[in-house]
């Protein structure tokens, strides 16, 4: 196993990548995996072991408790910056330890922030015993169904990126992951990504997405388009192979697309 048990339902285990991570020992969603392999999904890890580099900006939106965070701020070393977004409290309670037990300074910068389309106070829900699954969107009636779980709504503060962001003149690389709300996120993202984001990771999961898998799809033609960016899916080792929205449709299934 690849980890102690520390007390107070505290873990602490050896990333695959190095560096230490704290997680919470209760959680059922990553930290069996944690446990086992000190890694989440091994295709996303090394896509980003060879795409973020020293003297990189990259932006970490849906951190958790800091897994890819940790990850990117030891790529991008004192030189670059790391911005992180997590609104979960308790996530970000973790996030914040594991920065400081992995010695970042300034270059890494966490925000207890969610990530929307306008600037505002929603409702987040908060679940108990798969607590990586927590959204801004309840779950979807699969998710119950596969993951047995109850949720506790509170409220926390979401935020534009391209105003929060409005500072950074480039991003290397900004890696999306916020449990189906994602769309939501783009379209406050929407400046950025004509010309300042140079990669864009996110989780495209159909169920999580409900409603907004339309405007999502619907996004990717304009950012094609418009933007001329082309579209990827991450092979099983992290690899990027071309493809395009009619086959995403076609194919109906849930994968970790990168829009260059």
């Amino acid at each position: 196993m690849n980890g102690t048990y520390l007390g107070n339902d505290r873990m602490l285990i050896r990333p695959c990548y190095g560096g230490r991570l704290l997680i919470p020992a209760s959680d059922r969603s990553i930290t069996p995996k944690l446990m086992d392999k000190g890694d989440i999904d091994p295709h996303v890890t090394s896509f980003l072991l060879k795409n973020v580099s020293r003297g990189h900006t990259v932006v970490d939106v849906g951190a958790g408790s800091g897994f890819y965070t940790v990850l990117m701020g030891r790529r991008v070393g004192k030189e670059g910056r790391c911005i992180s977004y997590e609104p979960h409290p308790t996530l970000y309670s973790y996030l914040r330890d594991n920065l400081i037990i992995n010695g970042f300074g300034e270059e890494v910068i966490p925000f207890p922030l969610a990530a929307y389309s306008e600037n505002k106070v929603m409702s987040f829900y908060q679940s108990e015993r798969y607590i990586m699954y927590s959204s801004l969107k309840n779950h979807h009636p699969q998710d119950h169904q596969r993951f047995p779980d109850h949720s506790q709504q509170i409220e926390v503060q979401c935020v534009e990126l391209d105003e929060h962001l409005q500072d950074l003149s480039y991003i290397h690389l900004l890696k999306l992951d916020i449990g189906g709300s994602e769309c939501q996120a783009l379209m406050g993202l929407n400046n950025l990504m004509k010309d300042r984001v140079g990669m864009l990771l996110l989780e495209y999961n159909r169920a999580r997405l409900q409603d907004d898998i339309a405007d999502l799809h619907e996004l990717f033609s304009i950012y094609e388009k418009n933007y001329e960016k082309k579209l990827y899916e991450l092979d099983v080792e992290g690899n990027l192979v071309k493809t395009n929205l009619q086959r995403i449709v076609q194919h109906n299934r849930n994968t970790n697309l990168v829009l260059i």
